[in-house]
């Protein structure tokens, strides 16, 4: 495959705010004007959707994903979705002249006993998917198989589903080999166990440290280091939640997909209090829920609203637009009906501090697939940048 990238990516003109009107909010004693700059942080996060077999042209969107976000003047970047170590390594290379500070932690993919599909539900799976999807690569195979074969999808036992969504961008072939009536044992989570996650500075790192949520499907954890600013030492906390995937049977140890991501945050703010104290606090993500506003649907407002609470929420204000946005072509299924504000930057101990947001990386892109020009962007996700100083 061929990849072309319009010519206005060439710019990276990314800020979705317009500079005359960003997003702002302000605590009392801003630092007044020496004649100097005031020191400053800015930091940003952002999911890049290299989720092979459920976002579409991962393949080809992974080399954007490191000049995307260097050509953006940040000091502290929290990634999601970067799922396989190669794209990770790629991204960090890009970045490492600016910002050569990183932190993730290895994929863990467990052991599941037992079968996940009986033989009928494969072979009826098969015989839709294989004529309408086997020219694909794996990385639009869930999504093929989901506008072209709902009626078998949906037919899916709760536990085939659930296989076959542990195995996620992998061939049907290789699906097969995993959740068939043959196979006897197959990974826990998607993406080998991946977390997806990682933390890249332009300051050292250093009493870095991760907390491994219960999770179902795909892994999921909060990352943290402790960075040395020019604002002083801040507490970066960097983490991907469980999603509210509300067209997959819950099969985990909670009541439901909600309830799973509220464990999470109930755990995380402890670990966050252990970790950071009364000290300043950057916490940020994907964390598949936010508010109500003028550009966003509310998404596990209550989640939100738990996780948030004594945090100031930044870019997360009445008018802010949507980050996961039912218009991005990358966007598909039943996520084309909603616009959502998932991905977030939380601030906590900042005192006399301003605050200054803007959605990023959110332009519309052209890329050449097997000599055919498809709509598409960067990520399925637009990312939040917050300047602290």
């Amino acid at each position: 495959m061929r990849l072309l990238i319009s010519a206005a990516l060439a710019t990276f003109a990314f800020t979705g705010c317009d500079d005359d009107d960003p997003a702002e909010t302000a605590d009392a004693g801003q630092t007044p004007d020496s004649g100097t700059p005031a020191p400053s942080l800015t930091v940003a996060t952002y999911n890049a959707g290299l989720a092979r077999g459920f976002v579409d042209y991962a393949d080809q969107r992974a080399a954007l994903i490191g000049p995307a976000v260097a050509a953006i003047d940040l000091d502290i970047v929290c990634l999601q979705e970067v799922w396989e170590v190669g794209d990770r390594q790629a991204i960090e290379a890009a970045l490492r002249s600016e910002m050569p500070h990183t932190f993730s932690i290895p994929a863990d993919a467990g052991e599941c006993m037992g079968m996940g599909c009986m033989e009928e539900e494969t072979n009826n799976l098969v015989a839709c998917v294989e004529p309408a999807c086997g020219e694909l690569p794996p990385d639009m195979l869930i999504g093929c198989a989901t506008e072209n074969c709902g009626d078998q999808v949906n037919a899916l036992s709760a536990d085939c589903l659930e296989c076959v969504g542990s195995n996620v961008g992998k061939s049907l072939d290789e699906m097969l080999a995993a959740c068939g009536p043959e196979a006897t044992a197959r990974t826990c989570y998607a993406y080998e166990g991946s977390f997806g996650t990682d933390i890249v500075s332009r300051y050292p790192l250093s009493d870095t440290d991760s907390l491994v949520f219960e999770s179902t499907l795909n892994r999921r954890a909060v990352i943290y280091a402790k960075a040395a600013t020019d604002l002083g030492d801040v507490h970066v906390f960097c983490t991907h939640l469980t999603a509210n995937l509300s067209m997959v049977p819950y099969r985990g140890s909670f009541a439901s997909w909600e309830a799973e991501q509220a464990a999470q945050i109930e755990a995380m703010r402890a670990f966050i209090d252990a970790k950071a104290g009364d000290g300043q606090v950057v916490l940020m993500g994907d964390f598949n829920n936010g508010p109500q506003t003028a550009g966003a649907e509310a998404e596990l407002l209550a989640n939100f609203t738990a996780l948030s609470a004594g945090y100031d929420t930044t870019f997360a204000t009445a008018d802010a637009p949507c980050t996961f946005c039912g218009d991005n072509p990358l966007v598909g299924g039943v996520d084309r009906d909603h616009s959502v504000l998932l991905d977030h930057v939380l601030l906590r101990g900042f005192t006399g501090k301003t605050t200054t947001s803007a959605r990023i990386i959110d332009q519309a892109i052209t890329l050449e697939v097997d000599g055919m020009s498809v709509d598409s962007a960067v990520s399925d996700h637009y990312g939040v940048q917050v300047e602290i100083k």
